[in-house]
């Protein structure tokens, strides 16, 4: 009874025989539980793919296999033993009562290892282009292996330039056999007798995993069997027509729905069977694209269109695919079309063959509504009577939306109107469709994005300000303290540092933003600058100069007529 009375819990709780020991037999069946969850978990290989701390001091682990383990409230939760979590490099460790737990971190732990059948690592493709590769997946489970998505992370000719990464296509589902994963592979396009070197690639809960380089030598004729049909396409696209071959094309009037997702089932009906998992997108060969599905684009492509038909854009393409009457003529790209070309695949044989092409929307909008940009101007006031301003030396920042927006007092001594126009445009800025949607306006404080703006500009970075070079003002004369200025005895302009990178620029304290703000760093020691802002709007198939035809809103020149106090112009 005495030992009982002086039991201390590491809550810092004192229990009493009589009151307590249903609460702590309750708390102890707890803590084991905890401890049987974590051992299952270690046996059955599951790792980690997140862990957040709560606010009562508890851990949330989330386990590939998607369970979840809640370590109870800290100190004194789970029985009242003593929990803490530690992260570590690789893995996390749940120690209880002093007792280590370790569970592997998914994105540190699991490795692709290509284990080769013999002892030359390299795979011969023989008979058929269908092939396999086995690798070491420690730790990988079934759950797990369900819930991935495999796919070519690069695939490189040996001894020739360029990726070939489109030639090779995971086809079927991976099978886990212990500690190993096969992974069915198709060789759909390449040159008999070359070499290449793959990496493939499983995508688990938003982390990558990429395998090391094996090499298949092709010695057979790649791609699928084929027996193609024309496709059945529906009444979302237009101008459907035969490029001969058994290969067709047909236009997305609006390129808007690739970006906000499709699902090419909605395009073509393929023929039957349809039985569930029978019909399948993947995009054609490399080598059968148009000659502007650079391999980058191709990449962004494939990556873009599931098997099952879903298709939204992975990335940026920069570019609408289309080509003129002229490049269709062009050698590579005879019975091609604009756009990109996917395959249609049911039990096993390609069925269909087409290209989409598509219609940017905005590609003919004029978003540079003046003639050009804005002539000359200083960081000055004295139009309104005052006196040459002063650009500190030292860290600080300009923002351009609000200089624009409120010129008075800010820019003087402009030189022609140019600047005038162009701050009158900058004003009452909108670009819209014909159906009244916005894509950049002003909003009487700076540039902005109307929602289609936003949706076009998908993996881009949509307004941007850029300066193309900086110019450092030889500075002359009398030395002109701030609030003191001397127009006339202060910096001359009779020559200039031309030319600066922005690099150099950076070195000197001086940077531009993409949102429009100019920022300074101790670097800077107040000498007199041009600048000269650039404003693009980029977005998924191209980018708009803003306001202006090229985008510019001038030269502007700080500290041209006024010098900080023993400034020496760089070397």
């Amino acid at each position: 009874m005495l030992l009982c009375g002086v039991m201390v819990l590491s809550a810092g709780t004192f229990v009493s025989c009589k009151d307590d020991t249903d609460d702590l037999k309750n708390r102890i069946t707890v803590l084991e539980g905890l401890i049987d969850e974590i051992k299952a978990a270690q046996s059955a290989g599951m790792m980690v793919t997140n862990a957040t701390q709560n606010a009562d001091g508890s851990w949330t682990l989330t386990l590939t296999g998607g369970q979840i383990i809640n370590t109870g409230v800290g100190s004194g939760g789970g029985g009242g033993a003593d929990i803490t979590v530690a992260d570590l490099t690789n893995a996390y460790q749940i120690t209880i009562n002093g007792v280590g737990y370790i569970l592997m971190k998914a994105e540190g732990a699991l490795q692709l290892v290509f284990a080769s059948e013999s002892i030359d690592p390299t795979i011969n493709i023989e008979d058929t282009p269908f092939f396999k590769a086995s690798f070491l997946a420690k730790g990988l489970t079934q759950d797990a292996l369900a819930a991935g998505t495999w796919d070519i992370a690069t695939a490189t000719e040996l001894r020739a330039l360029g990726g070939a990464t489109g030639n090779f296509t995971v086809d079927g589902d991976p099978t886990l056999d212990g500690d190993f994963v096969h992974v069915p592979l198709l060789a759909v396009d390449g040159t008999i007798g070359s070499t290449y070197a793959i990496a493939i690639s499983m995508t688990l809960n938003g982390a990558t995993y990429v395998s090391n380089f094996f090499n298949v030598v092709l010695n057979t004729t790649p791609g699928m069997p084929e027996d193609l049909v024309a496709p059945v396409f529906t009444d979302k696209v237009t101008n459907v027509r035969d490029l001969g071959n058994g290969v067709w094309a047909a236009t997305l009037p609006n390129a808007v729905d690739l970006i906000s997702g499709i699902n090419f089932n909605e395009l073509v009906t393929p023929p039957a069977p349809r039985a569930t998992g029978d019909v399948r997108f993947v995009m054609a060969p490399y080598g059968q694209q148009n000659s502007h599905v650079n391999t980058a684009r191709y990449n962004v492509l494939r990556s873009s269109l599931a098997q099952s038909g879903q298709f939204e854009f992975a990335g940026r393409i920069g570019h609408t695919l289309n080509l003129t009457a002229d490049q269709i003529a062009e050698p590579g790209n005879e019975g091609k079309s604009s756009g990109f070309k996917v395959n249609v695949i049911v039990a096993g044989t390609i069925v269909n063959s087409f290209f989409i092409d598509f219609i940017d929307p905005i590609a003919d909008l004029d978003f540079g509504r003046n003639t050009g940009a804005g002539g000359e101007a200083e960081y000055d006031d004295r139009d309104l009577g005052g006196g040459p301003l002063l650009w500190a030396a030292g860290a600080g920042t300009f923002d351009w939306n609000h200089a624009l927006n409120n010129p008075e007092g800010i820019f003087g001594l402009r030189h022609g109107d140019g600047l005038t126009t162009f701050l009158t445009d900058f004003e009452s800025y909108a670009v819209n469709t014909d159906d009244g949607q916005t894509l950049v306006a002003n909003d009487g404080e700076r540039l902005v994005m109307g929602n289609l703006g936003e949706l076009l500009a998908t993996h881009s970075r949509g307004i941007h300000w850029s300066i193309g070079n900086w110019v450092i003002i030889a500075q002359e004369g009398t030395e002109t303290l701030p609030g003191t200025p001397t127009p006339d005895s202060a910096g001359g302009t009779s020559g200039s540092w031309d030319g600066i990178t922005q690099q150099k620029a950076a070195d000197l304290g001086m940077s531009m933003r993409p949102d429009g703000v100019m920022v300074f760093t101790d670097a800077y020691l107040g000498w007199g600058f041009r600048a000269r802002p650039r404003i693009q709007y980029e977005y998924m198939f191209g980018s708009k100069n803003l306001v202006s035809r090229e985008g510019w809103v001038g030269f502007i020149f700080f500290n041209r007529r006024v010098k900080n106090v023993g400034v020496a112009n760089p070397t």
